[in-house]
């Protein structure tokens, strides 16, 4: 059988180039947290590397695996939560004051249309 997956991914070496392991490792975490602190139900983003890994040791053979960019509006996504204005004050906070590596993962810009980001999903294509 096949078997597809796609799903955002934490920051890595995959998303995200030019920092260390433990940079990134730390802007996965803070990802985690902007995802939490927007949608309370969020457990936890796993790095590609990660999904990679768990696949095969799930006994799939990864026949592909690439990482897509998805460009999200800011305001956008973060009412589909219905996010209180504190909420999206400090939301805005991690995205802008945030460390290098995650501002280098989530890519913020301000434009005619608000404030943009881009979230990293990776997709996997599997066999059985």
């Amino acid at each position: 059988g096949k078997f597809g997956l796609v799903d955002n991914v934490a920051p890595d070496t995959r998303t995200t180039a030019g920092f260390t392991s433990s940079d990134l490792d730390a802007a996965a975490e803070d990802y985690n947290l902007f995802e939490k602190l927007r949608d309370p139900s969020h457990f936890r983003a796993l790095q590609f590397t990660e999904w990679l890994a768990s696949l095969e040791a799930a006994g799939f053979c990864v026949t592909h695996h690439e990482v897509l960019a998805k460009p999200m509006g800011f305001l956008a996504w973060a009412e589909r939560m219905q996010v209180h204005d504190q909420t999206l004050d400090e939301l805005v906070r991690m995205i802008e004051e945030g460390s290098s590596a995650i501002r280098a993962y989530l890519r913020p810009e301000h434009g005619e249309n608000g404030l943009t980001f881009t979230l990293s999903e990776g997709l996997f294509v599997c066999a059985a």
